[in-house]
């Protein structure tokens, strides 16, 4: 397990984990990662509301 300094939080530069893929800090991969994220959270939302659909159909 790797343990990172804690940085202090600063607005000019963005946090580590919205560059995590990349490890790049342009705002170009920032918005592509933000993107995924994104779409993945839509995604899992999307997909866990058909699943109740589902479940509820059954019942």
């Amino acid at each position: 397990m790797v343990i990172r300094k804690k940085l202090p939080y600063s607005h000019s530069k963005p946090p580590k984990l919205l560059s995590f893929p990349f490890g790049d800090t342009s705002y170009k991969y920032i918005y592509l990662n933000n993107l995924l994220i994104f779409m993945l959270e839509y995604g899992v939302l999307f997909g866990f509301g058909t699943l109740f659909a589902k479940f509820n159909k059954e019942i």
